[in-house]
């Protein structure tokens, strides 16, 4: 019979254990007014930024591989198939930077957009590191803006993560309208796995406020990575 102490369990160094790879993302609303003017915004000295055609949408989903996952060419297509606009950056033939244009309803990242006939959503920026610094991302809104006024639609919608002082930096530069209080939170764990969840969960502080889907704020398919590898 062992005459050994029983073992202790650290259950503050378990919790931790748990708890590191604990994601969780908060984000604000942003909305501009395409009835009024918007303010100018040149495009950086040797960048040229339009509407790409589906090769530069691949090379954007090329430049995107590493953080958005193996599938990111597959639904950049999707996108392309629906009718969204891919706008990109290009420095020469390369494309350096790229954004999203979503029209009617579709992802924002877990959380489902409806919008109206008149509306459009801005999503999915990324600019690549040897482009930083320069305002790209700045400039890319700018042209998505200008063009959707230019055919006509009166409002535009972004959000922008709460504690990231970057993407508050082309909001405050195109004059968007935003919310200092979050408008909803996504939860990312490999905790959420232990009880068969394998999806993220979204904490809606407004529910039913416009422009998000009304309904569950899950979203369910097969993650290509876990998030908490993002």
């Amino acid at each position: 019979m062992s005459t050994d102490p029983p073992r202790r369990i650290n259950w503050k160094a378990s919790l931790k254990a748990l708890l590191r790879p604990l994601r969780i993302e908060t984000d604000v609303h942003c909305e501009i007014d395409l009835r009024g003017d918007i303010p100018d915004w040149p495009d950086p000295p040797g960048i040229t930024i339009d509407i790409g055609t589906e090769a530069e949408t691949m090379q954007a989903a090329d430049m995107r591989l590493r953080d958005a996952g193996e599938n990111v060419h597959a639904e950049f297509r999707d996108r392309l198939a629906r009718g969204q606009k891919c706008f990109v950056a290009r420095r020469g033939t390369e494309v350096v930077g790229c954004n999203w244009l979503l029209f009617h309803h579709g992802w924002e990242g877990p959380v489902r957009m409806d919008l109206r006939p008149d509306e459009v959503m801005c999503q999915d920026a990324f600019t690549a590191i040897s482009a930083r610094g320069r305002s790209v991302h700045t400039a890319l809104q700018h042209a998505m803006i200008a063009w959707a006024k230019a055919q006509g639609y009166r409002t535009a919608y972004t959000f922008a993560r709460l504690v990231d002082p970057l993407a508050h930096k082309p909001i405050k530069q195109m004059h968007w309208r935003h919310e200092t209080a979050p408008r909803y939170r996504v939860i990312s764990s490999p905790l959420l796995r232990q009880f068969g969840i394998r999806h993220q969960i979204v904490s809606d502080h407004t529910p039913g406020r416009h422009p998000i889907a009304r309904g569950p704020l899950l979203r369910r398919p097969p993650f290509e990575r876990e998030p908490w590898e993002w």
